[in-house]
């Protein structure tokens, strides 16, 4: 049974025992301001009534539903009441004597509790108890006409109230059904703390941020120091929880770090709930996960940081180029004058890319890059994109070779966001290879996908790297010889981008200290046209 239900239990459970003590007296008076001579059976009367208060007392006072409720057994106990009250209602109302069987009418109330209380074959148990008790004490009327037509009404009255009892009943918890469900599937953890401290309401969200066992909090009280070590795990959560019964109207926010189950930043926030007129009567705390959004906000910030300390570098690379031209112009050789604009030539090269690619990773988040898909012969593609990169991997004395598919794969994309990816490819390849090592890149493909893969024997990526590398600003560690660390660490992620807007998957293969392989795939053209 859902835990919503079960706080919808207990406050059943309470109302009825107030009921029962309001029944106590009304009895109890009944009783002791009637004449002797105008019950029928006195003695038995006194006697049920005696034992019918030391069992509401001992209701009220005694016993624990919250700890039936963790041994399972709340159900059985709530059906045994009911058919205590049902037993002693009767026997008082026939020991007061056919005059006041109208009293008869108070086993509605049992129906009723029954209707609300519970949700399957009990209800048709509890109206039949009655409809026997009323038979019986209908037949106690002194003539047959009166006593059939008070058995009719009093069966009739109860069939009626069942009925429409179990129907008000049904609409309420449909009703209820859909709230509760909307609570346990947010994907906010929510508590509900009644005004007293007790807890009403822990969705599943909450045994997930805190690993605790919903079934176990739903009525503990908050304020109780013996619940202290149950409440452990929640006790960053319940500080904003009043721990006496003043008043409070401010909503309070905070924001923890936890370890266990697992590591977590968690915004909470404490709303208290009040109606109008009485005060307040609830505490609703909504937890939300807020390890994403501030993990991506370190990521920014370090980004930020990483583009700063690259653009002031090349900034100042410019401004002292410059600077010598300007100052020194009429003393430079034209070798050092050539020098100086070489280098001012390949720092703006630097800049413009930089900025390129912080720009292409803004669009490619925001989704306002655009893409012109065409029919692409992949063979093609990757030739012309290596061609270009053969003198990169010739200053280190590399090898880099293309092996294209003989079943000259075509494929549905953006031809220079294809050369793009490719290039970045052979690039960082080239980068984490040393000297005289060897790189190669292999077209391939089967009836359903294109692949790429670009594999060298450079430094290698370290197992738990392996999925990093293609979020931003993330660097690939050096590792090998000639190797010069620089560049934002947009690369792979432009890569990634790019392969799932085609459709594709981009992933990396490596042994650390033996080389990496990059593969790509990318869906055939027919295919592509297909799912389009």
């Amino acid at each position: 049974m859902d835990l919503p239900r079960r706080s919808l239990e207990f406050r059943l459970l309470d109302q009825a025992d107030k009921i029962r003590l309001v029944l106590v007296g009304l009895f109890l008076v009944t009783l002791y301001t009637l004449p002797r001579s105008a019950v029928a059976h006195f003695p038995v009367a006194a006697t049920v009534i005696t034992f019918y208060c030391l069992y509401v007392l001992f209701g009220h006072f005694v016993l624990n539903w919250h700890l039936i409720r963790r041994e399972g057994r709340v159900h059985l106990m709530a059906a045994l009441m009911v058919c205590v009250d049902v037993l002693f209602m009767s026997v008082f109302v026939w020991a007061l004597g056919p005059d006041f069987n109208n009293l008869a009418l108070l086993l509605l109330l049992d129906v009723i509790f029954a209707a609300a209380f519970f949700s399957g074959f009990e209800l048709p148990l509890v109206t039949g108890l009655v409809c026997g008790a009323m038979i019986a004490l209908g037949a106690s009327a002194p003539h047959e006409a009166h006593r059939l037509h008070a058995q009719a009404g009093m069966l009739g009255a109860t069939v009626v109230v069942a009925w429409l009892a179990y129907a008000m009943a049904e609409v309420a918890r449909h009703e209820k059904a859909t709230s509760d469900r909307i609570v346990q599937f947010l994907t906010e953890g929510v508590m509900l703390i009644t005004g007293n401290g007790e807890i009403a309401v822990v969705n599943p969200r909450i045994e997930h941020m805190f690993g605790v066992d919903s079934s176990k909090l739903v009525g503990l009280n908050v304020r109780d120091p013996a619940n202290a070590a149950a409440l452990e795990p929640l006790s960053y959560i319940l500080e904003d929880i009043p721990t006496g019964p003043e008043q409070s109207d401010r909503t309070r926010a905070r924001q923890l770090h936890i370890e266990n189950p697992n590591p977590m930043d968690i915004e909470t926030l404490t709303v208290p709930c009040s109606a109008p007129g009485t005060g307040q009567s609830a505490w609703v705390i909504v937890c939300k996960d807020i390890t994403q959004v501030l993990t991506k906000v370190r990521v920014k910030e370090e980004g930020l940081a990483v583009i700063t300390h690259e653009l002031r570098g090349r900034l100042h690379s410019v401004r002292a180029s410059s600077e010598v031209l300007i100052r020194m112009a009429d003393h430079l050789t034209p070798q050092v004058r050539a020098e100086a604009l070489r280098l001012l030539d390949s720092e703006t090269r630097r800049l413009s890319r930089l900025i390129g690619r912080t720009l292409e990773a803004a669009a490619m988040e925001d989704g306002s890059d655009s893409m012109q898909f065409e029919d692409v012969c992949l063979n093609s593609l990757v030739r012309e994109a290596c061609g270009g990169l053969v003198s990169l991997a010739s200053e280190k004395n590399q090898t880099l070779a293309v092996v294209t598919s003989p079943a000259e794969p075509r494929v549905w994309a953006d031809a220079t966001r294809l050369d793009q990816v490719v290039c970045n490819l052979v690039e960082n390849a080239v980068k984490f290879t040393p000297e005289g090592g060897k790189i190669q890149v292999t077209v391939s493909s089967d009836a359903e996908a294109a692949r790429v893969s670009v594999a060298d024997n450079g430094c290698g990526v370290e197992p738990e790297m392996r999925e990093a590398i293609f979020e931003k600003f993330t660097h690939g560690e050096s590792g090998a010889a000639g190797y010069v660390s620089g560049g934002l660490g947009l690369g792979l992620f432009l890569c990634r981008e790019i392969v799932r807007k085609h459709g594709g998957e981009i992933a990396c293969d490596s042994v650390r200290g033996r080389g990496s392989t990059f593969t790509f795939t990318l869906p055939l053209a027919r295919a592509a046209a297909i799912a389009s």
